[in-house]
């Protein structure tokens, strides 16, 4: 219970502080995620095999929770993506590792990336 208590008091912290944007991510602490009716945080711990990042994601009207978890190599990235209207294109958010360091982006700032 109390881990509970602490991920929702980080959770409630985080969305109330942190703008939209990219944000760098420190290990074991902690960076907010949101999307269409869906928020939450994510977090890395350094392990042998890699980066370990979890992100936890919670829809705001149901209450439903889902975990995702991925050990991300240098220059390997994870895309969260929540589908809109046909012909929309999704929103999503990037979590990428770029040498000793996580961000997590809006996934437009990705695409830009790519052709600059």
């Amino acid at each position: 219970m109390r881990n509970a208590t602490a991920f929702t008091i980080a959770w409630a912290a985080l969305a109330w502080t942190q703008a939209a944007g990219a944000a760098e991510i420190r290990p074991m602490a902690a960076a907010s995620i949101d999307l269409p009716a869906m928020g939450g945080v994510a977090y890395y711990t350094q392990e042998p095999e890699g980066y370990r990042v979890v992100a936890t994601m919670t829809h705001g009207a149901s209450g439903a929770t889902i975990r995702f978890v991925s050990t991300l190599s240098e220059g390997e990235s994870l895309l969260l993506s929540v589908p809109r209207a046909v012909g929309e294109p999704a929103e999503s958010v990037e979590i990428v590792r770029i040498g000793d360091r996580v961000h997590v982006r809006p996934a437009t700032e990705r695409l830009e990336a790519k052709l600059n």
